[in-house]
């Protein structure tokens, strides 16, 4: 059982839809590099891929920690960043996607490679003198997300301003390893100190896996989280298809699929062309991912 599991029982991957299919035909989550390197169907929301390469992050696979020991209830799956701007959000960009759900109760402290206190693509402490902290807007370039991080790490260096975490290379963002877990949150004393009180505090955190992470051999992961109808009819579908069949190392990750309705996501004409391409995809009418923009 993983050292934070008592504060934080579940982590959760968010996929596009159509990402569903390769990783039904290969049983694993894949971090960007190793897709890129093994010329396998990549899946790149364009903004985040260039901040996960310049932070050292290209080869992580990313989870959401949510705090709680229980199963998010039907309104807190807007929390999770990403379903919040591309599913649940106000700005008209629709995008279908799923959650795939690890109880880290089965996961080791030493089979993660690190988890960090900010959510890598977005956050933006506050450093004075430049920002007041938050987010991180739209369209902002890499290379300006890089900067920061450098300029953060020189206050942390110069000052008396505890980062929640280390900086651990190649990674531009603090990090706090596996061998740590135990100090922060298991530990009597460390579970006192201040940097562990702020990060036993959050709501959110990111865990993260190098490399990939094998679903189909691994107890921790438990279902596939869809929120319409339609999602649950297309990934049924991807379940009939012939390409996964029951020699698929992730054939059996198809039939553990739960429906959580939110309200607001009824209308069935939501994303029905995205879903049409998603569809022959999965049908095997088109062998190569649909372009299509999930960003």
């Amino acid at each position: 059982m993983a050292s934070f599991s008592r504060d934080f029982r579940y982590a959760y991957h968010v996929i596009p839809m159509h990402a569903a299919k390769p990783i039904a035909e290969s049983g694993e989550l894949r971090s960007k590099e190793y897709l890129a390197k093994s010329g396998l169907p990549q899946f790149r929301r364009s903004g985040t891929w260039e901040r996960d390469n310049l932070l050292g992050f290209a080869d992580c696979v990313h989870c959401y920690l949510l705090r709680g020991t229980e199963r998010l209830s039907d309104d807190r799956w807007g929390n999770i960043p990403i379903l919040g701007s591309k599913m649940f959000g106000t700005n008209g960009k629709f995008f279908p996607h799923a959650v795939i759900e690890l109880d880290t109760r089965d996961i080791r402290n030493e089979e993660t490679y690190a988890m960090c206190a900010y959510n890598v693509a977005y956050s933006r402490p506050a450093l004075p003198g430049m920002n007041g902290g938050g987010n991180w807007g739209p369209g902002v370039r890499a290379e300006t997300v890089g900067k920061f991080w450098e300029n953060y790490r020189s206050y942390c260096e110069t000052s008396r301003h505890m980062a929640l975490g280390q900086w651990h290379l190649p990674c531009k963002v603090p990090l706090i390893m596996p061998n740590m877990y135990g100090y922060y949150f298991d530990d009597r004393r460390g579970r006192e100190s201040p940097v562990a009180r702020q990060i036993r505090g959050k709501t959110e955190l990111e865990i993260l896996f190098a490399g990939s992470i094998p679903l189909a051999s691994n107890s921790a992961w438990k279902r596939i989280v869809v929120f319409t109808e339609e999602d649950q009819e297309l990934l049924a579908m991807l379940g009939d298809s012939s390409q996964i069949n029951a020699n698929e190392p992730g054939a059996k990750l198809v039939e553990k699929v739960d429906l959580v309705k939110i309200k607001g996501l009824e209308d069935p004409t939501l994303g029905v062309t995205i879903r049409s391409q998603i569809r022959e995809y999965f049908c095997n009418f088109s062998l190569v991912p649909p372009e299509l923009d999930f960003d």
